[in-house]
C-alpha cells in the first residue's frame, strides 16, 4: 500500500481515538496458487478526504498525483470492497513488514469501517528466519538482491512491490513459515543476545511442562556445564523468565514460552540470552515488572 501524509504535525487528524498518519491512497496485490504461482493482480487508487492534496515528498516517492488522483481515484469504500472481493473468502495475506498492515488496521478504524484488518503473516520475518539473518529488519531490496532477483520496475508502486514480495516468496519456505509462525517471528527478531533454543514436546499442558526440570532447568550455553536457578519470573500469562549462573562463565537468561500442535498437545519452547554489560540494564528493568514465581 501507499499513504498520502500531512505537511505537517499541526495538520494531523484524530478520530475512533485514532490519529491518522498516513491516508491510504493505492492498494496493490499479487494473487498466488498454493505452489506460489502467480495467478492475478490488482491494483485501485484511491481518492483522499482527509489529506487531499499529495504531499511532494510522497509525490516524488511515489509518483502519485493531485492529477492521478484526480483522473482515477475510487471512493474509499468502493475500493476497499473491490479489494476484498477479487481476494476472495479463503485467502491468506502476505506483507514484507508491518507497515501496510498497521496503516490498513489505522484507515479502518479511523473511518469508521471496523478494526478487524485481515490476519496477515510478515514474510520479512520468515525471510530472517530462512537466511538465519536474525535481529534486523531487512528490506525488500535486500531480499531480492540475496536471491539475485532482477526487475526494471519502479519500486514504491503499490503492485510492483507486491510482485516483488511474490517473487521472494518463491525463494522461501512460506508454508512452514506459517504454520509455525509465532516460533518463526520470536527468532527471527532475536537480537544478538540470542544464544541457542530448545523445544521440549508432549505435555497436557504448561503446569506439567513447568514441572519437567529439563525444561527449567539449563546448561551453560558456553560450556555445558551446570547452572544455578537464581530466579524465576512469570511474564504474561504462559511465559516464564529464570535468571541462571554458571560458576565459571556467570549470569544467563532462559525464557519459556508455549504453544500448542494440531492434537492440542503443549510445547514448550526456551530460548537462552547471553547477561552482560551490553543488556543487563535492560533486563534489570524487566525483572521489576515481571511477577516473581
Amino acid at each position: 500500500m501507499e499513504w498520502n501524509q500531512p505537511y505537517s504535525k499541526q495538520q494531523l487528524r484524530t478520530n475512533n481515538d485514532v490519529t491518522l498518519y498516513g491516508e491510504i491512497v493505492q492498494i496493490g496485490a499479487v494473487k498466488m496458487d498454493d505452489g506460489f504461482n502467480i495467478t492475478d493482480t490488482f491494483k485501485v487508487t484511491v481518492k483522499p478526504t482527509v489529506y487531499k492534496k499529495m504531499n511532494k515528498r510522497v509525490t516524488r516517492i511515489t509518483g502519485i498525483t493531485d492529477e492521478v488522483i484526480s483522473n482515477s481515484g475510487v471512493d474509499r469504500d468502493v475500493a476497499y470492497k473491490s479489494f476484498l472481493n477479487w481476494c476472495g473468502e479463503d485467502s491468506t495475506f502476505i506483507t514484507w513488514g508491518d507497515d501496510d498492515y498497521d496503516m490498513l488496521s489505522k484507515n479502518m478504524k479511523f473511518f469508521g469501517m471496523g478494526d478487524d484488518a485481515p490476519e496477515c503473516y510478515n514474510l520479512q520475518c520468515i525471510y530472517n528466519y530462512d537466511t538465519h539473518c536474525y535481529g534486523r529488519q531487512f528490506s525488500l531490496d535486500h531480499a531480492m538482491e540475496t536471491f539475485n532477483i532482477e526487475s526494471k520496475l519502479d519500486r514504491h508502486d503499490a503492485l510492483n512491490d507486491a510482485y516483488f514480495t511474490a517473487l521472494v516468496c518463491k525463494k522461501l519456505k512460506v508454508k512452514q513459515g506459517i504454520e509455525n509462525y509465532d516460533t518463526v517471528k520470536e527468532i527471527s527478531m532475536q537480537s544478538e543476545d540470542f544464544l541457542m533454543r530448545f523445544q521440549y514436546e508432549g505435555y497436557e499442558n504448561p503446569a506439567q511442562a513447568m514441572k519437567d526440570r529439563s525444561v527449567i532447568k539449563s546448561n551453560c550455553p558456553f560450556c555445558n556445564g551446570r547452572s544455578k536457578t537464581v530466579k524465576k519470573w512469570k511474564q504474561g500469562r504462559h511465559k516464564y523468565v529464570i535468571l541462571n549462573k554458571c560458576r565459571k562463565h556467570g549470569f544467563f537468561i532462559s525464557r519459556i514460552r508455549f504453544s500448542k500442535d494440531e492434537e492440542k498437545m503443549v510445547t514448550a519452547n526456551k530460548n537462552l540470552y547471553r547477561l552482560d554489560d551490553s543488556n543487563r540494564d535492560y533486563f534489570e528493568e524487566k525483572f521489576k515488572e515481571w511477577t516473581v514465581v
